[in-house]
């Protein structure tokens, strides 16, 4: 009988060991299910084939240049979470540092109350399970070729966080006017830009570039007449909006973010750039089950294209095709471009119709890729776009538009 005691202890204790471990496991992973009858349609799924509803909310790490915010993941450690100081007050910090100043006490043990600056546990805690992680390009590849291991350490340090609240994410590419380093962006625009990296701007004399500069008046005068003047039933802006379409027609300068997005989607070589710093994530996550997917690129604007059919059909997808190609390994049923090819092979023909695959970067990921059709659709909730077969053989897809009518129109 006594011997049975210590014996029945210490199977509870491993019993007890077990559930600690369990309840301290990362979410598992979840997948893109199987189309489902009666009409087709897909849901996200866990590993029992059950689906899996996500409410999630946006937290950022991306660079809004000079906001102070550092990237260092050694600022956010043994419960450290940098201030305000006066030289980023002026920006107000419009995304404060994402910070978890009880992180790795265990998931009950990190307080979830108001300024608690445990920014996962209070999400857990308000019932979402989901975040979307905004980074950005200028800080994950800073000069061309050189990839941060340090912002990727920051980007592990937040998932990591996440994982312990039983909180899923999913890394989003996230830009806003194209890059802070444009003219007009930066504090002009209030902190509200970010994307790419100052060498991946156009140069000074791009910006006067007068064929440019024609095609993007143009858009703006279509765009005022079209969104102020024409009586359309399924968009009317708001006095805002309406506002801002006239003062670009009326008087101020060619929106520059407009030359930032013409230049990407006319130069193979940074969309390899984009994608290789893109890979390079993708990579440190392939195993990753806290880690849901990938969002290509957020809000994609079509830069001077005047026809977002064209747009669609002969820069956006092809891109997400290229993208997706060089992460996955997917071949699309076509033979592997090569450097002759153009711009190392991720060059994309004028009528974005493609005959080779992107080159294969090793990566070989099988998670979750988010993608969005042009920006113009979440204005007005009408897809802009003529996409008439399938861009990809690749399965592990979710479409992401944002609905911003009324917002941005009523």
């Amino acid at each position: 009988m006594n011997l049975r005691i210590p014996t029945l202890l210490l199977l509870l204790q491993l019993l007890l060991q077990l559930l600690l471990q369990l309840a301290q496991a990362a979410p598992p992973r979840l997948r893109v299910g199987q189309p489902q009858p009666p009409l087709g349609h897909r849901h996200i799924v866990d590993e029992h084939g059950r689906q899996r509803l996500l409410r999630g909310v946006n937290i950022g790490v991306q660079w809004w240049a000079a906001d102070g915010r550092p990237t260092d993941p050694a600022a956010y450690a043994d419960g450290a979470c940098p201030a305000v100081n006066a030289t980023t007050a002026a920006l107000n910090w419009r995304q404060p540092p994402v910070c978890g100043v009880d992180a790795g006490k265990g998931k009950w043990n990190a307080s979830a109350a108001p300024l608690s600056r445990n920014d996962l546990a209070q999400i857990r805690s308000l019932g979402f399970n989901v975040v979307r992680l905004a980074v950005g390009w200028a800080s994950l590849e800073p000069e061309p070729g050189c990839i941060s291991a340090e912002y990727i350490a920051r980007m592990a340090q937040v998932v990591e966080w996440a994982a312990e609240q039983d909180v899923w994410v999913f890394i989003d590419w996230h830009q806003d006017g194209y890059s802070w380093s444009m003219p007009g962006a930066g504090p002009k625009s209030k902190g509200w830009t970010d994307g790419a990296p100052a060498w991946a701007c156009p140069r000074p004399e791009q910006y006067n570039d007068s064929s440019i500069i024609g095609e993007v008046r143009l858009f703006c005068r279509s765009s005022c007449f079209f969104f102020c003047a024409a009586d359309i039933p399924f968009f009317s802006p708001t006095p805002q909006v309406k506002r801002l379409l006239v003062e670009e027609v009326t008087g101020a300068p060619v929106p520059p973010l407009l030359f930032g997005s013409q230049l990407f989607w006319q130069n193979a070589t940074l969309q390899e750039h984009y994608i290789r710093a893109a890979a390079a994530v993708i990579k440190r996550f392939a195993n990753s089950s806290t880690v849901l997917g990938f969002e290509i690129r957020n809000e994609p604007d079509p830069g001077a294209y005047l026809d977002p059919y064209l747009f669609a059909k002969e820069a956006l997808y092809p891109f997400y095709q290229r993208f997706v190609q060089a992460v996955t390994g997917v071949r699309d049923g076509l033979p592997t471009c090569n450097s002759s090819d153009g711009a190392n092979g991720f060059a994309i023909p004028d009528d974005g119709v493609t005959t080779c695959a992107a080159p294969d970067l090793g990566v070989h990921d099988d998670h979750a890729y988010l993608f969005e059709p042009c920006v113009l659709r979440n204005s007005v909730d009408v897809s802009l776009q003529h996409i008439t077969e399938p861009w990809t053989t690749y399965d592990q897809l979710i479409f992401a538009p944002h609905t911003y009518t009324g917002q941005v129109s009523r």
